[in-house]
């Protein structure tokens, strides 16, 4: 999404800003419509930024040590079915801890998304 939004803004707003230098609006609109571009490609970035830092807060209930403790004993083979029940149950336990954390990543990602196409409906209107 941030790769999208850069490109919508190098060439669609090259080609807006370009065209005004040569001829400027004469409306109002145009200019709101550039002005919303440029605001969306902000929140954009800053969007990008809050999606990609690093947070705290995953809590991860497996280590690789406490699954070979369950399944790597000398001696006795574990069936494949348990294994495969042992670690659902520890991914269930991390998607739990962290569900929280995720739906705020969504969201974000989701606003993202809303920025990048109110960016390029704007440049396109004001290349109207």
């Amino acid at each position: 999404m941030g790769t999208l939004a850069g490109v919508v803004a190098t060439f669609l707003g090259k080609e807006v800003l370009t065209r005004f230098s040569n001829k400027p609006c004469p409306d109002q609109h145009c200019w709101i419509a550039v002005w919303t571009a440029i605001g969306a490609l902000g929140v954009s970035l800053l969007l990008i930024v809050l999606i990609l830092r690093p947070r705290s807060g995953w809590i991860f209930h497996s280590t690789p040590s406490s699954i070979l403790d369950q399944f790597a004993k000398p001696g006795e083979v574990v069936p494949l079915d348990v294994t495969y029940d042992v670690l659902a149950r520890f991914n269930e336990d991390n998607y739990n801890s962290n569900e929280q954390l995720l739906k705020h990543l969504f969201w974000m990602l989701y606003a993202l998304m809303t920025s990048v196409i109110v960016q390029i409906v704007a440049w396109l209107i004001a290349l109207v």
